[in-house]
């Protein structure tokens, strides 16, 4: 009985909303568009860069927690998408976050050949520079829907600074790692129209944990939209995003291993140019 209840539900709202998917939707694949917004992350991040020493491991240092860093800050992204063949979609995205941090150590900290003792004054910096860029072949696709699949590469710079004193001294360091190589990634995304005003999007894409050069790792990146077409040309929304990245780079001179997580609720802006 309750079965049969929970079916005559499904149907009747699948019956409601049929109209709506019915309606086409013009900027649910347009020609060009461009995207910006900013959103409100929730960091979570753990680094080590070891001695030039063989053998010796540096301290795996816990961002928020042990140097002060915040865990959340709102950031800006920006992307550029464009569709030159009916079936065929390039994207480009990029962020950048800054953060700083202030606090007196509670352990001891190794980080890369400086030592900065129990106690030290420590001032702290973390940046980080992302970018993708992908092309996704839209198997479906039509008036009001679509599922593709995508392939495309990231890269992701950080540059970390530590600086601390103790009793008047002062000990800096500055070290910067580039992931200078850019790494493959391979997904899928649906999207659907609700009406002629409304599109929703999702998207999931992943990193195999491989080996590459100096760099090895994995990463995983998602992301949920819905927008409102306020004009044919524009489109406000909301969405989510998360990125996680977990890797490690072992050059002749430089060892560091990264666990980052980046999550956040987003608004954007979304200006498109010609329909399907």
């Amino acid at each position: 009985m309750l079965f049969r209840r929970a079916l005559s539900v499904c149907v009747v709202v699948v019956s409601l909303a049929s109209p709506l998917f019915a309606q086409t939707n013009p900027s649910l694949f347009p020609r060009f568009g461009i995207s910006a917004g900013g959103y409100l992350t929730d960091y979570g991040t753990t680094v080590r860069v070891d001695p030039h020493i063989e053998g010796l491991q540096g301290t795996t240092i816990d961002l928020e927690h042990d140097l002060g860093l915040t865990s959340s800050k709102t950031l800006t992204r920006a992307s550029l998408e464009w569709r030159p063949f009916q079936r065929h979609e390039f994207e480009l995205a990029y962020f950048r976050t800054q953060r700083r941090g202030h606090l007196s150590l509670d352990k001891q900290i190794v980080y890369e050949d400086t030592t900065f003792p129990l106690h030290a004054d420590l001032h702290s910096k973390f940046d980080i520079d992302y970018w993708d860029a992908s092309y996704t072949y839209w198997a479906r696709q039509t008036a009001t829907n679509g599922i593709g699949a995508n392939i495309g590469v990231m890269g992701m710079s950080f540059n970390g600074e530590l600086t601390g004193s103790v009793a008047g001294t002062t000990a800096t360091l500055q070290q910067d790692a580039t992931a200078d190589v850019p790494l493959p990634v391979i997904g899928v995304e649906g999207r659907w129209g609700l009406g002629s005003h409304i599109a929703t999007s999702l998207r999931g894409s992943f990193l195999p944990r491989v080996s590459f050069r100096d760099y090895k790792g994995q990463a995983y990146l998602a992301r949920a939209s819905a927008e409102y077409d306020v004009a044919n040309w524009l489109g406000l929304g909301v969405g989510y995003n998360y990125l996680n990245v977990n890797g490690s780079a072992d050059k002749p001179n430089f060892h560091a291993n990264l666990d980052m997580t980046v999550r956040g609720v987003e608004a954007f802006v979304h200006l498109v140019f010609g329909g399907r």
